[in-house]
Order: structure tokens, then sequence, then C-alpha cells
């Protein structure tokens, strides 16, 4: 009755233990869902400043006569506004 006894109390730790780290696995699992959330709106909000940013050289180099500073205008949207 002893060795009963003590297995069912062995196992029942064990499923304690089983089911804390459960708990622990999916609170990290939400921390990081959450912080992927947090870095996508983070890119989607930088994607859309560099699109103003474009937006703004594009609309200055069309209306400047300048040389140099279509020239500049030019390499920007072509590398960083492509």
């Amino acid at each position: 009755m002893l060795l009963a006894t003590n297995s069912a109390v062995v196992w029942k730790r064990v499923a304690d233990e089983n089911r804390e780290s459960a708990k622990t696995v999916g609170r990290i699992a939400i921390g990081l869902f959450v912080l992927l959330l947090a870095v996508g709106a983070y890119a989607f909000s930088t994607r859309s400043s560099l699109a103003n940013v474009c937006l703004a050289v594009e609309q200055s180099a069309a209306h400047s006569s300048a040389q140099a500073l279509n020239e500049l205008a030019n390499s920007l949207l072509s590398g960083e506004c492509a």
C-alpha cells in the first residue's frame, strides 16, 4: 500500500510540473507573438515614412531645375525608393 501511495504522489508531482511547464511555454509563446506584432507594426510604419520621404524627394526633383539636385534625387529614388 505504501508503494502505491508513493507512486501516486510521484505521478501527481510529475503532472503538476508538466502543467507548470505548459503554462510557462504558453506565456513565452504569447510574449513572442506580441513582440512579433510590435516589430511588424514598426516595420510597417518605417516603410510608410520612407514612402513619404521618397514622394517628397520625387516632387522636389520634379520642380527643380538644378542639375545636382536632380542627380541626387535620381540616385536616392533608384536606391532607397526602388
